[in-house]
């Protein structure tokens, strides 16, 4: 049965974290019905709330299309690993009820003079649940402009993509992984494990995916989504991430299927056991491999 997303999307249902360490096994997440229906919608105006740095006062814009399609990319790669069900609505309708106009998800963009890139909510019984907001105007700790992540590239492996990531991962729940607790261990609390994480991947690349424990944690939240990619499947720089230097998680729910290093421009080291990290092209750790999938 379908239920609701306005009784399901609820962070009472939804204890928070990310495993510690490699004990994936460890986590006490609760499972939720499934499938989950979350709408999303781009904002047109400003909602009926001044809450963090985004206020009424700091100007609104909508996404452009750049970001209506990169946004579009990470909910359908989303879906690809977790029985959730995004669905794009008129941010111009009103949620029967809650009275609320756009989808459980809304996305906007702000100004403000601030180190703050984006920001979003946990999901939540209220408003701005789930909802996620990016800085147009950010500044870095030397006072510079760090750029208007509104024109800047969201193609997979950008740092504007990634923010991206890291303000889903919140809107669907999941927390930083040096805050409450659990916490990871500074071995693991990196982007090769987590994009909730604030300490990039060594070789400096951004995340293309939510990492390995992020899937995980969600599959446990939401369940996991056994239809994906079930026939006999190729995973290539050429078919699949595309570059000699992509952060990449597969999710492949069945099938014998290939990973292949063709085309690497550099030594590769291929590990298929289940939860385990491969290099391939010109970056280190940087091919993952969903547990539960081999």
């Amino acid at each position: 049965e379908r239920l609701d997303a306005g009784d399901r999307f609820n962070p009472l249902r939804i204890r928070y974290g990310i495993g510690v360490g490699n004990d994936l096994d460890g986590l006490q997440l609760e499972y939720l019905p499934e499938p989950y229906l979350v709408t999303y919608s781009f904002m047109h105006q400003f909602p009926g709330y001044d809450s963090g740095d985004a206020t009424a006062d700091n100007w609104m814009f909508t996404f452009n299309n750049t970001q209506r399609n990169a946004a579009r990319r990470a909910f359908a790669n989303v879906e690809s690993y977790c029985n959730l069900n995004f669905q794009e609505v008129a941010d111009s309708g009103i949620q029967e009820k809650t009275g609320w106009r756009g989808g459980i998800i809304r996305m906007g963009n702000y100004t403000m003079d601030s180190d703050t890139a984006a920001y979003a909510f946990y999901p939540s019984a209220a408003e701005t649940g789930g909802d996620m907001w990016f800085n147009l105007l950010s500044i870095n700790d030397q006072g510079e402009l760090i750029g208007a992540l509104q024109y800047q590239d969201w193609s997979y492996g950008t740092s504007a993509y990634s923010v991206f990531l890291h303000e889903l991962g919140h809107a669907l729940g999941l927390k930083h992984p040096f805050d409450g607790n659990p916490i990871l261990p500074p071995a693991t609390d990196s982007d090769v494990y987590t994009v909730m994480s604030y300490t990039g991947r060594p070789d400096f690349i951004s995340p293309s995916t939510h990492a390995l424990y992020d899937i995980y944690t969600l599959q446990q939240m939401y369940g996991i989504n056994e239809e994906t990619a079930t026939g006999d499947d190729v995973y290539s720089i050429a078919n699949t991430w595309g570059s000699q230097d992509a952060a990449w998680a597969i999710w492949d729910a069945a099938g014998n299927d290939t990973l292949s290093a063709e085309g690497a421009a550099a030594n590769c080291v291929v590990d298929l056991r289940e939860g385990r990290l491969s290099s391939i092209g010109f970056a280190v750790n940087n091919i993952e491999i969903g547990r539960a999938h081999v």
